[in-house]
C-alpha cells in the first residue's frame, strides 16, 4: 500500500513539474506592456526587424533597438503630406518610433520610404519602401492577393481581427498584426485608469496572402 502511495506521489509530483515548467515557458513568450497613469511618462519602444532574403530563402534577423520617447513636447518624426488630416500630430505613434529607430540606429541602410493615404478616413501614413525592399506580387485574382510585403505588428492597446472579420480587443502582452497604418497607433493608448503603452513593435517582410 505504501509503495502505490510512493508511486502516485511521485507521479503527482512529476505532473506538477511538467506543468510548471509549461507556464513558465508560455509567460516568457509575451511581451509585456506597461501601463501608466502619468499621460507623459516616457515609453520604452523595443523594434524588431526580420525580414525573409528569397535569394538565401532563409529569414534575417536584425538585432533589436530599443529607444525612448517622451509625450511631453513631441515632435512627429516623419513627413506629414500637408493634404492630410492627422489627427496625431506631434503625438508618439507607432510609426514615429518605428520610423526615428530605424533612421538613427539602422545607419547602413536607406531612410523608410513614407507614403500618404489621404483618401481613407482616418488619412494615415505607411511605409512603402524598407531595407531595399518593397512590395512584390507572386499571385492574385478577383478575391485574393498573395506576395511579399511589410508586416506591421505590435503589442499595447490595440485590436485585431478574429476570423470572421470582426474587431475584437487584443491582449496588450500579445503582438498583434496592427490593423492600420502604424501614424493610427498611439504608443501611449487611453484605457480605464490610465494608458497602455506599447513597448514592442514587429516589423517583418514575409509571405502574405489576402482574401476577401
Amino acid at each position: 500500500m505504501k509503495q502505490n502511495v510512493k508511486k502516485s506521489l511521485i507521479l503527482l509530483l512529476a505532473v506538477v513539474m511538467i506543468v510548471s515548467m509549461s507556464v513558465t515557458a508560455y509567460a516568457q513568450t509575451g511581451t509585456p506592456s506597461t501601463f501608466v497613469t502619468d499621460p507623459n511618462a516616457p515609453i520604452t519602444v523595443n523594434l524588431s526587424v526580420k525580414y525573409y532574403d528569397r535569394g538565401e530563402e532563409e529569414t534575417v534577423v536584425l538585432p533589436t533597438e530599443t529607444m525612448t520617447f517622451n509625450p511631453a513636447g513631441f515632435t512627429t518624426t516623419f513627413y506629414v503630406d500637408p493634404s492630410a488630416n492627422y489627427a496625431n500630430l506631434n503625438k508618439p505613434t507607432v510609426m514615429d518610433a518605428l520610423y526615428k529607430i530605424s533612421v538613427d540606429r539602422f545607419v547602413n541602410i536607406p531612410a523608410p520610404e513614407i507614403g500618404w493615404d489621404t483618401y481613407s478616413t482616418p488619412n494615415g501614413a505607411y511605409i512603402s519602401k524598407y531595407y531595399g525592399l518593397d512590395t512584390i506580387t507572386v499571385d492574385s485574382g478577383s478575391n485574393y492577393w498573395k506576395g511579399y510585403s511589410w508586416v506591421l505588428r505590435i503589442n499595447g492597446q490595440v485590436q485585431q481581427y478574429g476570423s470572421d472579420y470582426n474587431v475584437i480587443p487584443a491582449n496588450p502582452d500579445n503582438l498583434v498584426k496592427a490593423m492600420s497604418y502604424g501614424s493610427s497607433h498611439l504608443l501611449n493608448n487611453p484605457v480605464t485608469g490610465g494608458f497602455q503603452q506599447v513597448n514592442y513593435i514587429e516589423f517583418s517582410y514575409e509571405l502574405v496572402e489576402e482574401y476577401w
